[in-house]
C-alpha cells in the first residue's frame, strides 16, 4: 500500500466506518504501486484492517471494502552519493 498526499478531498488511504450496536461495516480507499497484485493486495488490506480494527475497538467487524482507487509509479531511485546531490550555497 501506498501512501498519497492529498491533492483534492483526503489523501490515501482513506477509510469511513458505519457502526451498529458492537458491529462495525468498513469502507478503505488505497493506493498500490504498480506492478502489485490487485486482488491479492486487497485481501491482504482487507484482512489487516478487520483484524487491527478488531483488536483496537473490539468491535465485530463485518465486513471490509476496499478499493483500489489509485496505481502508484515507483519513486525515482536515488542518486549515488556525490554524484550531484550536494547542497549548494
Amino acid at each position: 500500500m501506498v501512501r498519497q498526499p492529498a491533492t483534492f478531498g483526503s489523501g490515501l488511504p482513506n477509510a469511513t466506518a458505519k457502526v451498529a450496536g458492537q458491529h462495525v461495516r468498513l469502507d478503505v480507499e488505497v493506493a498500490v504501486r504498480w506492478g502489485r497484485p490487485l486482488p491479492q493486495t486487497a485481501a491482504a488490506v482487507r484482512s489487516q484492517v478487520a483484524e487491527q480494527v478488531s483488536e483496537l475497538t473490539g468491535l465485530v467487524v463485518d465486513s471490509v471494502a476496499v478499493g483500489i482507487v489509485a496505481v502508484a509509479a515507483d519513486a525515482p531511485a536515488q542518486a549515488a552519493t556525490g554524484a550531484g546531490d550536494e547542497d549548494v550555497t
